[in-house]
């Protein structure tokens, strides 16, 4: 039987379409493996009651000298705020507002690993008071990030990953390290630090919140945070 015969037979090109149906269910099943293997852990709320609320934050420095904030840079550059959620009833617990290049997202388990760039520190200059520098506006898109685990279904084990989610009730906490120095042993490391901190109820009633740091000689050493 020649050659050109079984290339333009009917039955050769039959078999050659079941040959590459074989494969592609083979590469597909293999790809949704990982994903299919994982049972994802259960939303805290219902998707139509969670629509974000974006929130302004804006730093307002009235030192008559530079303050520094404590920055941090990996796939994007922002202040270091520290996050705590209480729901109704329950006590502080501590979330990222937004969710680290480096940690694994719950509905991306399974996935080729990311590439992430390395985190760095920086100072973030805030100038002195009545100067256009003063001031620095961060934001806030609604969203709170929380440990949670995968299960596995082939041996139950858990996996742990981060799932996102819209506070929707309860009281948020936040709050931000400043310093009037930076470090000298560390680099990108702001010195000695104070801390200030706001808390208001959930959902956010107004769009902005001015955070304002003090001059010591106003007789507080915290800083004064107004929400507007």
């Amino acid at each position: 039987m020649s050659l050109a015969y079984r290339l333009f037979h009917p039955r050769f090109f039959l078999r050659l379409l079941l040959a590459r149906a074989f494969v592609c269910c083979l590469i597909l099943s293999t790809v949704g493996s990982s994903s299919a293997s994982l049972i994802l852990p259960r939303s805290r709320t219902n998707p139509d009651e969670s629509k974000p609320i974006t929130v302004r934050f804006r730093i307002i420095n009235l030192v008559s000298r530079t303050i520094y904030l404590q920055g941090i840079r990996q796939d994007q550059e922002r202040p270091v705020l520290t996050i705590f959620y209480r729901e109704e009833g329950q006590g502080w617990k501590p979330f990222f507002n937004y969710l680290p290049c480096d940690l694994p997202q719950c509905q991306e388990l399974g996935l080729p690993e990311k590439i992430c760039p390395m985190t760095g520190w920086f100072p973030i200059a805030l100038g002195p008071a009545g100067t256009a520098e003063a001031i620095k506006e961060i934001f806030w898109d609604g969203r709170l990030y929380e440990r949670s685990e995968a299960m596995l279904r082939t041996n139950k084990r858990g996996q742990y990953c981060y799932k996102s989610f819209v506070p929707t009730r309860g009281t948020l906490h936040i709050e931000l390290e400043y310093s009037e120095t930076l470090s000298d042993h560390k680099p990108g490391r702001i010195g000695s630090r104070e801390r200030s901190a706001i808390e208001f109820p959930l959902p956010p009633t107004q769009p902005l919140m001015e955070i304002y740091i003090p001059a010591k000689s106003q007789g507080k050493e915290s800083p004064k945070i107004v929400p507007r």
